[in-house]
Formats: C-alpha cells, structure tokens, sequence
C-alpha cells in the first residue's frame, strides 16, 4: 500500500488493486508523521502470514515497488523508514534492519519457515 498525502493505492503483487481518497483528517500528512505503532493489528489481529515488511518515507511509484518486491534490501536505501524481514525464527522481538532501529516485539504469533520469493539484491 502507499499514501502520497491525497488517497491510499493497494498493491497485490506489484499490480494496483483499488485507490482510495483519505478521511479529510489525514490529508496532507505524510506515513512518517506518526510512529509506527503496530505492524498486522488494526482493531483485531491479521489473521494471516507477514513477512518482510517495508516502511518508506515516501510513496513510491508502482515501478519502484515491482523492481524491488523480490529483493532483499541493504536497510540503507534512501527513504526507507523501517524494514522487517522477520527472518529471527524464534523469541519474541523482531528487529529493524535500517539504521532507525525501530525493533518490535511479536505477541499472538508463530514463527514460521518462510517460502517467500526474496532473493539477495544485485550488487
């Protein structure tokens, strides 16, 4: 998903799936402006499968999203607000690989073996 200020675009698999225009309380607003708080949870619990979970300080473009949807990131890509690749396996923390150190901690969650299609970035 990204939020450039104006309305909400969702992506499934790099293809744009629905826009949205946002409440009248956050327009303007950037992702950044309020902490991350929880990643799954809104009023109840995600009932499904997370893994590596990208915050950007920006939205980005549909084409950025599909060159890097099944790459690895280094963490020090610029804008990148927080990036979780939940590869800890077990324990109960979940750790920020950008430089923003913005770690977690999981409740009322599993550790799985994860088959995501993320390979190591080229160069």
């Amino acid at each position: 998903m990204t939020f450039d200020g104006q309305e909400y675009k969702v992506y499934v698999n790099g293809e744009k799936k629905e826009t949205e225009p946002v409440e009248t309380s956050f327009a303007g607003k950037t992702p950044c402006d309020t902490p991350i708080k929880y990643i799954g949870r809104v009023d109840n619990y995600f009932q499904g499968v997370i893994d590596e979970v990208r915050i950007w300080k920006r939205a980005r473009a549909q084409q950025e999203i599909l060159e890097d949807m099944h790459q690895r990131l280094t963490g020090l890509e610029p804008d990148l607000a927080g990036y979780w690749r939940f590869d800890e396996g077990n324990g109960s923390k979940v750790y920020d690989n950008t430089n923003n150190l913005l770690n977690g901690t999981i409740t009322n969650a599993a550790w799985i073996t994860s088959d995501a299609p993320v390979g190591e970035h080229p160069g």
